[in-house]
């Protein structure tokens, strides 16, 4: 069963192999189109590895060629062969694959395809007190009422850039956060400057450093 990479189909892939192995007696493990990443269920190191890739239709060509996919990949391991991803399953498929899944259809790969019973879709989320300051970010109408500059000038203005701990030490505190630096609601923004570069560079550090946006010419 593919694993795939996006949490929906993963948990489907479980279940999936839950119900194949615990309730129809038929052994089966999760392919990650990696060959040393694991998603298994019964993964004793309870690995959490998301796969390689999203639709991995190669997999499928291959366990049409080679139905038992362990005894194909310990072969291809044995005699040195370069791994290749083999599943029978690919849980989810979003509308974007209807032409692929058309094609793998026509070519024997994969059997006609219906529908599990979920329903899913993609949706841009706001804040509430976004949508209270400024109404017009609440549809597509109102964000595509000004001019091609306005809009865009709407946008960069609302959803700002994150900064870097450095970058706000350096450009925005006054002091280089030698001192803890608040917001002028009280909240902590940086306790401390960043104590090297790895730090310097972070976005965001409990307790340390809990972020800045700002405003910048790439907006």
């Amino acid at each position: 069963i593919l694993s795939q990479n996006w949490e929906s189909a993963m948990l489907s892939s479980w279940i999936m192999q839950i119900i194949l192995s615990e309730l129809l007696d038929v052994p089966s493990t999760l392919e990650t189109s990696m060959p040393d990443a694991s998603f298994n269920f019964y993964d004793p190191d309870l690995q959490f590895s998301y796969s390689h890739i999203s639709y991995d239709y190669d997999a499928l060509r291959t366990a049409r060629d080679n139905p038992d996919c362990e005894t194909y990949q310990a072969d291809q391991r044995k005699n040195g062969r370069e791994y290749r991803s083999c599943a029978h399953v690919m849980p989810e498929a979003w509308n974007g694959q209807k032409e692929k899944i058309a094609y793998a259809e026509q070519e024997g790969v994969i059997e006609p395809t219906t529908g599990s019973g979920g329903v899913a879709k993609y949706s841009w989320y706001i804040p509430r007190f976004t949508a209270i300051r400024d109404p017009k970010l609440t549809s597509y109408f109102g964000m595509t009422a000004g001019s091609e500059i306005e809009n865009r000038r709407l946008m960069a203005d609302t959803f700002l850039r994150p900064k870097t701990w450095q970058y706000f030490c350096d450009e925005v505190s006054l002091d280089n956060c030698t001192t803890p630096y608040y917001d002028d609601q009280g909240r902590l923004i940086a306790e401390r400057p960043p104590s090297d570069e790895s730090e310097g560079v972070q976005y965001f550090l409990a307790d340390f450093y809990h972020g800045h946006f700002a405003a910048t010419e790439d907006n």
